[in-house]
Parts: structure tokens; C-alpha cells; sequence
């Protein structure tokens, strides 16, 4: 796959590790934004930390799906035999 096609397309879980990652790292976002929205006061600043949050999400969870071989080694032996 070329590397703007991989950029571009969705990549579900293919294990359940590589899901669980996916939900351990977005349960630690969301917590984090929680406390952001609940304990600071809105102005500017928080507007843009929960913004950057979402990017930390977008990032994070693509780091994963771009790289799930790094949670299921079987996934990089099937691939390595195709």
C-alpha cells in the first residue's frame, strides 16, 4: 500500500490487543480532558489544551493502527509469510 493510501485509510483493530490498546490510551485522553474541562476556567488557553487533546487522541490511536504488529507479534509473522 502506498504510503498516502495508508495514511488515508481506516485500520480497524485486527487483534483484540490492538483494541484494548486503542482503549487504554483513549480512557487516559478522556480522563485527562475530564479534569482539563472540570478544573480549569474556561478562557483561551483551556480552548486550546482541549483542542491539542485531540490531537493527542488523533495521533495516538493512529501510532497504533499504523503500527499494530508493535501489539500482536503474530500480526508481523502473517504479514512477513504473505
Amino acid at each position: 500500500m502506498s504510503d498516502i493510501r495508508d495514511r488515508l485509510t481506516l485500520q480497524p483493530p485486527a487483534t483484540t490487543k490492538v483494541a484494548e490498546a486503542m482503549d487504554f490510551y483513549r480512557q487516559a485522553i478522556i480522563s485527562l480532558g475530564e479534569e482539563i474541562e472540570g478544573g480549569l476556567p474556561d478562557c483561551r488557553e483551556k480552548s486550546l489544551a482541549l483542542t491539542n487533546l485531540e490531537q493527542v487522541h488523533l495521533w495516538t490511536i493512529a501510532t497504533i493502527a499504523r503500527n499494530q504488529e508493535y501489539f500482536s507479534p503474530v500480526l508481523a509473522e502473517s504479514e512477513g509469510t504473505s
